[in-house]
C-alpha cells in the first residue's frame, strides 16, 4: 500500500483544495496546501467563518526535507516557524519590516 502511494497525486473530487495534494515519495508523507492566516471575530461574508487566509502554500515547498537529516530538519523547522510567525504579525496588508 505505501509503496502504491508513493506519488499518488489525490484527485480533485477527494483533495477538495487546490495544489493538487500527493504523497511525497520517500516517507509517504501528504504534501497538502497549507493555509496560513489569521482568526477573526466576525466573517464578512458568513459570521460563522472565523478564519481569514492570507496565504496558500504549497506543501512541498514549506516541508521538511524527506531526508532524515538531524540538522537540515532543524534548520527547516526554525525557517518554516519565522515565515509563520512573519505572516502572523505583519498580517496581509503590511508592508515587510527591514531588519536592524
Amino acid at each position: 500500500m505505501a509503496k502504491f502511494l508513493q506519488g499518488y497525486k489525490l484527485p480533485p473530487e477527494i483533495a477538495l483544495m487546490p495544489n493538487s495534494p500527493f504523497f511525497r515519495e520517500g516517507d509517504n508523507q501528504l504534501m497538502p496546501t497549507l493555509f496560513v492566516g489569521h482568526a477573526q471575530a466576525k466573517g464578512a461574508a458568513d459570521p460563522e467563518d472565523l478564519f481569514a487566509v492570507d496565504i496558500q502554500s504549497k506543501g512541498a515547498e514549506v516541508a521538511l526535507s524527506g531526508r532524515r537529516d538531524r540538522m537540515q530538519d532543524e534548520v527547516g523547522r526554525r525557517r518554516m516557524t519565522q515565515v509563520i510567525l512573519f505572516n502572523i504579525c505583519n498580517g496581509p496588508d503590511q508592508p515587510a519590516r527591514s531588519r536592524r
